[in-house]
């Protein structure tokens, strides 16, 4: 009884003592040792002692050829206090069949006729850099274990901080090598990266190079910042002191004014009419160096009043296409023949006439020097203090609106090509203190007074105010959904963390913009073709930023589909978002060819369509057994025969319309 007692109360006390005393249990198990030790002797005597076996002895003992037991000193050291020592044996070399090896002249064949097929059939391919990829890839192949290993672990962490932020998984910033040793980068927001990872489930998008639609590579002497063109030698017989006919000059200049650049509006009409009745009334073929600057605006304005120049009874006529488009390439030198370095424009009229050689380039889809010549206008305008509020400088009503409007036109186009080309915005918002325009145009403007617009009477300013404002909406986009560091990256993708609230701040933003825009501005049934023109105009540039706040969540479905991971609705949300934006921007493009509003080679236009085109077939190959996939595939081969209708009147348009040719559509 007394055992059990004393048994009991250690089983109640255990749950209160969660920490065992070390000190005391070490003491209970020496006391237990010396009142055992006549027992272990005695087991010592009754059980044999097996010898262990050495299976390596000290150098002294090998030396003395004497028995080792294998310590660290071994008993005969200890005993002479000789400093015991083991040697470590080399290794025994084990001989082994060599295999015979391979010819290195079959090998390097081998590898140039797989390269020769390669850059044949798959031109987008980076050879150089494809090995070091390739080892990158397994590599992340083999770390997937520990990446859902970890994903598995944050899962445990508060529910508010997941919630906040949306993982994306996007193309690596990509730095393409070509042949002639040139460098070509494109960023995270570039389409030209999307293009790359929509190919990876379209295989008929492969055989053609994705910079194709984005940066056409021209031959390095045309570029227009190397001076005067090589190929003007073949222009060289004109004679670009002697003006075109004055109808064709005005006409070409309406075009430029109300087609080409409807909503940017860079000079003041009235002024600029002027010097062109001026110009044309001397009658000279000598001419002062301010004269030799307007003729330098001049022709940059009839080069992009050119390419606007269509055949309304024949819009798709090839012949009077190919003549509008060699007239306005003559043009375009003429503008070059007066301004040979586009890099030096200290002065209002040339820069200018840069903006309009950056339009004209715009049209023929030359983005590369475009966003070259952007940079210099950019920089230009810093140099003459553009983007200052200068009250003080003593200058005309006319010529203070006239610089709003130069720099705030340099802004959104720099705004616009930084995001299509996936490249830093050069200018930060912060940096600007340059109010807008004043809403008023351009008949109500005179040398010494502002006149106020009558109310009932829309002012195109408005239109241009609304759209820089929706370019600061686009630059919020980039820098929030294509932030430059990603939290983890593999061989080819890169983890980015988007955050919710950012999102609807810009939704909020969108929303705001829509609110507070005139409603002469917004989609009606208005007469007017030069109000219908700018009114889609907005509401592309609208849809174009809805299209790339979206666009990075459209990948859900891909990633849903290889990856198998559950649904994340938010991410959903924002994808099935995006997919109705593609639509409708389908959809207003069906309404420009109804109405025919819009002629001419609207570079913006025929590219956001060409996204949507994209988008829609992305998702028609992800989810084909959808019900709603056969609609969506209807508008994507609608939008595919929009901008093929127009390749035969715009260069940028038939660059589009071969990057669609695909020969065969999901079905």
């Amino acid at each position: 009884m007394s055992r059990k007692g004393s048994l009991g109360p250690s089983r109640c006390a255990a749950p209160e003592r969660p920490f065992v005393d070390v000190s005391a249990a070490t003491r209970s198990q020496s006391a237990d040792l010396e009142t055992n030790d006549d027992e272990t002797d005695q087991a010592a005597q009754v059980k044999p002692h097996k010898r262990r076996r050495i299976t390596r002895a000290c150098d002294d003992c090998r030396r003395k050829k004497i028995k080792c037991d294998g310590k660290q000193p071994c008993s005969s050291c200890a005993e002479f206090n000789a400093g015991c020592t083991y040697q470590i044996p080399p290794k025994r070399i084990k001989t082994s069949l060599r295999r015979p090896q391979p010819d290195t002249d079959d090998i390097k064949a081998r590898l140039e006729l797989a390269e020769s097929l390669i850059r044949k059939f798959l031109p987008q391919i980076d050879l150089q850099t494809l090995g070091s990829t390739a080892g990158k890839l397994l590599q992340g192949h083999d770390t997937r274990g520990a990446v859902s290993g970890s994903g598995q672990a944050s899962a445990a962490e508060p529910p508010a901080e997941s919630d906040k932020y949306i993982p994306l998984i996007q193309n690596e910033d990509q730095l393409r090598f070509t042949d002639n040793g040139e460098l070509d980068f494109h960023g995270t927001s570039s389409s030209a990266t999307f293009l790359s990872r929509i190919t990876q489930n379209l295989p008929e998008l492969l055989r053609y190079d994705s910079r194709i639609p984005f940066l056409p590579q021209f031959p390095r002497p045309d570029s227009p910042l190397t001076g005067v063109s090589s190929s003007f030698a073949d222009h060289s017989k004109y004679d670009y002191s002697k003006l075109p006919p004055r109808h064709l000059a005005r006409m070409l200049c309406d075009y430029s004014f109300n087609h080409a650049s409807c909503l940017l509006r860079i000079v003041h009409v009235p002024s600029f009419c002027k010097s062109f009745d001026t110009l044309y009334d001397s009658g000279k073929t000598q001419y002062s160096p301010e004269e030799g600057r307007f003729l330098g605006l001049l022709y940059s304005i009839l080069a992009l009043g050119s390419m606007y120049d269509v055949d309304e009874n024949d819009p798709s006529n090839p012949d009077h296409y190919n003549e509008a488009t060699t007239r306005g390439y003559k043009y375009y030198l003429g503008a070059r023949f007066f301004l040979p370095d586009l890099t030096e424009c200290p002065d209002m009229t040339s820069l200018q006439a840069l903006l309009f050689i950056i339009q004209f380039l715009q049209a023929i889809g030359n983005l590369n020097c475009c966003y070259n010549l952007i940079g210099v206008a950019l920089r230009t305008a810093l140099r003459i203090g553009l983007h200052r509020n200068l009250p003080n400088l003593c200058i005309t009503p006319i010529e203070s609106e006239t610089r709003k409007r130069v720099f705030h036109t340099i802004r959104q186009l720099d705004i616009y090509l930084s995001a299509t080309l996936g490249l830093p915005i050069l200018l930060q918002a912060q940096d600007i203190d340059q109010p807008l325009p004043t809403a008023i145009d351009d008949e109500d403007m005179i040398q010494n007074t502002l006149h106020s617009a009558p109310l009932k009477k829309p002012s195109i300013i408005q239109a241009f105010n609304a759209h820089g404002k929706l370019m600061e909406i686009l630059a919020i986009v980039v820098e929030r959904v294509y932030p430059p560091t990603a939290t983890s990256r593999t061989a080819t993708n890169a983890t980015y963390l988007i955050d919710c609230g950012q999102i609807r701040e810009v939704e909020q933003k969108l929303h705001d913009w829509y609110h507070d825009l005139p409603v002469i501005w917004r989609p009606g049934q208005d007469n007017d073709v030069q109000l219908i023109r700018v009114q889609i105009l907005l509401r592309f540039a609208f849809a174009h930023v809805q299209m790339m706040l979206y666009r990075p969540f459209l990948q859900f479905f891909n990633q849903q589909k290889h990856l198998g991971n559950p649904p994340d609705q938010r991410h959903q949300v924002f994808a099935t978002t995006g997919i109705t934006v593609c639509r409708n921007i389908i959809s207003i493009g069906h309404e420009i060819r109804k109405q025919a509003a819009l002629l001419g080679p609207y570079w913006f236009i025929l590219y956001t369509q060409f996204l949507a085109v994209l988008c829609l077939v992305s998702y028609v190959s992800n989810n084909p057994r959808k019900p709603e996939s056969s609609e969506i595939l209807a508008d994507a081969v609608a939008g595919r025969e929009l901008i093929s209708g127009l390749s035969l009147r715009s260069l940028a348009a038939d660059r589009l319309s071969v990057a669609l040719n695909v020969g065969k559509l999901p079905s």
